[in-house]
């Protein structure tokens, strides 16, 4: 009634209107929040991972090749790394990745969502290994070493890189007169995906070599020498020095010897031909015929005889200026130098009487 007094009629029944609607619209608006609100929470549940408060634990997933999304959510789901299969497929589409999603081996974390999971194997994150090719190794001794490290069979890599020189060359830039990569295949450390086929293994160190190891042969007998005759004697300077300081001076006697024509008589290019790095020769492994036999044939063999490292090739393509002609090995990593040959014969019978022989 008061209100009637100071507010006409017309008035009052238009402001009495309007509460009521703007209250309703409220509610409206307070139930949509919550809806939302609670959308989100159980968006936020569904998405994260099964076990979100134990601590986290590293789960190894194997993904096949031509496995669907609803397959890897399948199998996502039986490592309990994800709540719901047909949830993951559905986001993976949702995504635009589900027909796009990395096969190979994952090792995933516990704690990763949902989402984090998809876009770890739609970039095809695998799991790698890690595997250092000491400098020196054969061919023979890179492929046990990466079967031992589950990446490859062993005789399926030595068949490859003794007879696919040839289809490198153009990473090389040139053609290796022999069959074999021997020599080009970089000692490094590298990090290999399981399943990786055997070619894209040796690409990968021939190419590391390209990088690393062309950069090194230019020097002061780059112009005197073929890359391949660099590699070549980088690879008998790797069996032979076993210290750095040393392997320009193995190299001056090398080179020394090549210019005068007489035979390299390395140990290690025989004990390549038998097979047997290390090996202790004897008299009768010595008149072995083979043209790597440095003992019989003068020059340099027709290919490497290991897989030289940068210090090798260095030294290859930079000598020490020396008059040396021979080295025996001390017995403790080093070498005894000479220029003459009784110079030489006096040093060995010195170190054997040293050694107790």
């Amino acid at each position: 009634m008061m209100l009637q007094r100071f507010i006409p009629d017309p008035v009052l029944r238009r402001l009495t209107g309007i509460f009521p609607a703007a209250e309703a619209r409220l509610r409206i608006v307070r139930t949509l929040c919550i809806a939302v609100l609670v959308s989100i929470v159980i968006a936020a549940v569904v998405l994260s991972p099964p076990d979100l408060l134990s601590d986290p634990e590293t789960v190894d997933v194997y993904v096949s090749e031509g496995m669907s999304s609803a397959q890897i959510g399948l199998a996502l789901h039986e490592a309990g790394l994800i709540r719901d299969p047909v949830l993951f497929a559905a986001v993976a589409r949702v995504r635009g990745v589900h027909r796009t999603l990395k096969s190979g081996h994952y090792r995933l974390r516990s704690d990763q969502t949902l989402v984090a999971l998809i876009d770890t194997l739609a970039r095809g994150e695998v799991y790698q290994v890690r595997v250092t090719i000491p400098e020196g190794y054969g061919i023979e001794q890179i492929a046990s070493l990466l079967e031992s490290k589950g990446l490859a069979d062993a005789q399926a890599f030595v068949d490859e890189a003794l007879s696919s020189a040839a289809d490198y060359a153009h990473v090389l830039g040139f053609r290796p007169p022999t069959s074999s990569l021997e020599g080009y295949l970089f000692p490094d450390t590298y990090f290999v995906s399981e399943g990786l086929p055997v070619r894209r293994l040796i690409s990968m160190m021939v190419n590391r070599f390209r990088e690393k190891a062309l950069p090194a042969l230019s020097g002061l007998m780059a112009s005197k020498f073929t890359v391949h005759e660099l590699v070549t004697l980088a690879s008998i300077i790797e069996r032979e020095a076993a210290r750095d300081s040393e392997r320009p001076l193995v190299s001056s006697v090398f080179h020394n010897r090549l210019a005068s024509g007489i035979p390299l008589q390395s140990c290690a290019t025989v004990q390549y031909v038998l097979g047997e790095p290390g090996r202790t020769l004897t008299r009768a492994d010595l008149a072995v015929d083979s043209p790597y036999n440095t003992y019989l044939y003068r020059g340099l063999p027709p290919g490497p005889v290991a897989n030289p490292g940068l210090p090798s090739l260095a030294a290859a393509a930079n000598p020490a200026d020396t008059p040396y002609m021979f080295f025996v090995a001390d017995g403790s990593g080093g070498h005894v130098f000479s220029v003459e040959y009784p110079e030489h014969l006096a040093a060995a019978e010195n170190l054997r009487q040293l050694r107790g022989d």
